[in-house]
């Protein structure tokens, strides 16, 4: 009698030890996004690897107009007149919208140069916003995801805030000697929401880039 009722309370432990496991486990799943899965999910929604598009006033434009992203505009447009990618006009003086003086020149792409632009368009407003009288988006390098590194939930579990690592690979002549031919994995993060049908990246959620202030 004894034996017996040892043995049914051995495996009525191993019950409970059964149990508090599969419930230890269900508690670590039970959002059902683990790190393979945000990094399907965002590189899905992103369309990864993909290009890294950078907007640059073309036209008649005053100097100050191209501290493009960490970039310096005026070394810049030389090198890419070097590079045979533009047309740079002399600097001329005039002064700005507050009347402080300033430079203005024209940019014009070369044949070469357009085969990186992917758009252009008239009449936009620059980050200052002042009047640009066009602009064109110039594909700067690629972008590769490499690996998610955190996964940080909100207290009611329906916002999952994903941090990752990326890199600039192929850069193209307009992305050679800038920061996006830096092929230093970087981080990054971007939000995830959890919807019935599951997680994913919401209609207002942008990556946001560690080292830069820009999202996209």
């Amino acid at each position: 009698m004894k034996k017996r009722m040892q043995k049914l309370f051995a495996l009525s432990a191993g019950g409970y030890l059964l149990l508090i496991l599969v419930a230890l486990s269900m508690a670590g799943c039970g959002t059902g996004l683990s790190r393979n899965k945000a990094k399907e999910i965002i590189t899905k929604h992103f369309k990864y690897p993909r290009p890294t598009i950078l907007r640059i006033p073309i036209g008649i434009v005053e100097e100050d107009q191209f501290d493009l992203d960490g970039i310096n505009g005026i070394k810049w447009l030389s090198i890419l007149q070097n590079k045979g990618l533009i047309f740079l006009d002399a600097w001329l003086p005039t002064t700005n919208a507050i009347g402080m003086p300033t430079r203005f020149t024209g940019v014009i792409p070369t044949a070469e140069g357009k085969k990186y632009i992917v758009d252009e368009n008239d009449e936009i407003f620059d980050k200052n916003g002042r009047r640009v009288d066009k602009y064109a988006d110039v594909r700067m390098a690629q972008e590769a995801f490499l690996d998610v590194t955190g996964i940080k939930l909100s207290g009611d579990n329906k916002k999952a805030v994903v941090e990752f690592t990326y890199q600039y690979l192929n850069p193209t002549p307009f992305g050679k000697d800038t920061k996006y031919d830096d092929t230093k994995p970087k981080n990054a993060k971007v939000t995830l929401n959890l919807y019935d049908d599951g997680w994913r990246v919401g209609d207002e959620s942008q990556i946001e880039y560690e080292s830069q202030s820009e999202k996209r």
